[in-house]
């Protein structure tokens, strides 16, 4: 009897040992296995807000001393002419006098119109394109003006994509809520048997007397009246991608607004250019040839890329 009793004291006593040496407290945490089951997500990726500086085109910085540094011209063959009599006087009635100085950028490819999201749209209507400018001057770090009846002249060639040139005009750049928007120059500052012209066609290149310094663009009205709307989705969050219809045969480009409709032709052959960037300047990008059709509906899917890959796609524009 006291060998039984002792048997069982000793299973009960292993028992309570073995609870307390696979208790909770005492297991290791599990750690989850990646794979099929798996409920780790993969990190989400954050695109930057602004395109980089680095891929966008940069401003020509010259100081006109004298009249002998008239007309500059920049580097692709632009000849701006512009004296101190042109500026309006600076604030406190100060006349502008040598030496001054002028920053010009100019964009003479689609690739460059759109790394600059300068999209030839008016108020929501498209334009044909033949190249822009931006033209701004300094004194003693003040920013000038001109007089709108100056002499103020710029030669450029332009784009040299547009098969009709007949009827380009002048439009000005402003910065509105809705995003960059060009209007006419409707200054007239010279006038001839056919009326009012601010712009001429000579053949090479085009002679442009701006009211204006600032954005100036060669543009010209496109006429189209049946239109429809077109959307955009993606897997991806749309925040900070760039999208952009570029339409080949129009010679124009429109930045899509994901919250605003705008009418774009029916018919029309277009390419969507979506792209962004990460904080280590990795680039995502997407590419389709459309025709757009009724309630044209896009699904962008972005795929990782390099720079220079994207430079050469843009580039074929």
């Amino acid at each position: 009897m006291r060998n039984i009793l002792f048997a069982l004291l000793f299973l009960v006593t292993l028992a309570c040992s073995t609870d307390r040496l696979f208790s909770i407290d005492d297991k290791e945490p599990q750690k989850p296995v990646a794979g099929k089951d798996s409920t780790e997500k993969e990190p989400e990726i954050v695109f930057v807000s602004k395109i980089p500086e680095n891929v966008r085109k940069q401003a020509e910085v010259v100081t006109i001393k004298s009249d002998q540094d008239l007309p500059f011209i920049t580097k692709n063959g632009t000849k701006i002419y512009i004296k101190p009599l042109d500026f309006n006087p600076m604030p406190g009635g100060t006349y502008v006098t040598y030496p001054f100085k002028l920053e010009v950028t100019e964009l003479l490819s689609i690739k460059d119109i759109i790394l600059n999201e300068k999209p030839t749209v008016s108020n929501g209507r498209l334009l044909t394109t033949d190249g822009q400018i931006l033209i701004k001057a300094y004194k003693d770090n003040q920013e000038l003006s001109v007089y709108k009846y100056s002499s103020f002249r710029v030669d450029m060639r332009g784009l040299g994509k547009p098969t009709d040139r007949q009827g380009m005009s002048i439009f000005l750049g402003q910065e509105t809520p809705d995003g960059f928007n060009w209007v006419p120059d409707s200054v007239c500052k010279i006038e001839t048997t056919t009326g009012c012209q601010n712009i001429f066609d000579r053949q090479f290149e085009y002679r442009l007397f701006p009211a204006s310094i600032g954005w100036i663009n060669i543009d010209k009205f496109i006429g189209y009246t049946n239109t429809t709307s077109i959307a955009f989705k993606s897997d991806m969050n749309l925040e900070n991608i760039r999208t952009f219809l570029y339409f080949p045969d129009l010679v124009s480009v429109m930045k899509v607004n994901y919250e605003k409709d705008f009418p774009v032709p029916v018919g029309a052959k277009a390419k969507v250019i979506s792209f962004a960037m990460t904080t280590d300047e990795q680039y995502y990008t997407f590419f389709e040839d459309i025709v757009i059709r009724p309630e044209h509906l896009v699904n962008i899917k972005l795929t990782k890329t390099t720079k220079e890959d994207f430079m050469k796609e843009l580039e074929k524009l």
